[in-house]
């Protein structure tokens, strides 16, 4: 189903499917609906984001060197962390070959202002994502944007996922 240089993404909010920012996953393949462990919360400007536990964390994007983030990723991804029983969002797996990920990483980092791990209201960390198990596919390693800054935190939303 998938090669060895392909890359995830796990999206949860705008960039889904049906919704306003989608088109800038173009060339991107749909895998699965799926989850990841966290909450979803809304910023104060009305914006879903999603907070991970820092143990399901594989590795922080760095925005200068996308391509050495995969690599980064490559290396820890033979142990990837577990976690049972905690809350997760719902959102979409998608597939990109890795020369087509490192081409439009920069564009989606620049939607959600992700520049660089210290200035940023999202950060891009890879985590482990759990496809629909009517898929029968194993947990994969996937990139998505989480919370930088608690403290913009609002409220969360109550149910998994964002509409």
């Amino acid at each position: 189903m998938y090669g060895p240089d392909d890359c995830f993404l796990f999206v949860y909010g705008t960039l889904k499917r049906g919704l306003a920012n989608h088109d800038y996953l173009n060339g991107a393949t749909f895998v699965s609906s799926g989850h990841v462990v966290g909450t979803i919360w809304w910023l104060t400007a009305g914006i879903p984001i999603i907070r991970v536990p820092t143990k399901s964390i594989m590795v922080r994007g760095n925005h200068a060197d996308p391509d050495d983030d995969i690599q980064r990723l490559k290396i820890v991804e033979q142990r990837p962390p577990r976690s049972h029983g905690a809350p997760l969002v719902d959102g979409e797996i998608f597939k990109l070959p890795r020369e087509k990920f490192v081409q439009l990483l920069p564009r989606i980092d620049a939607l959600e202002d992700f520049h660089g791990p210290e200035s940023s209201v999202y950060i891009r960390v890879a985590v482990m994502a759990i496809p629909d198990i009517e898929t029968g596919m194993e947990p994969l390693a996937a990139w998505t944007y989480v919370d930088a800054n608690p403290q913009l935190l609002r409220k969360p939303i109550m149910k998994g996922g964002f509409p």
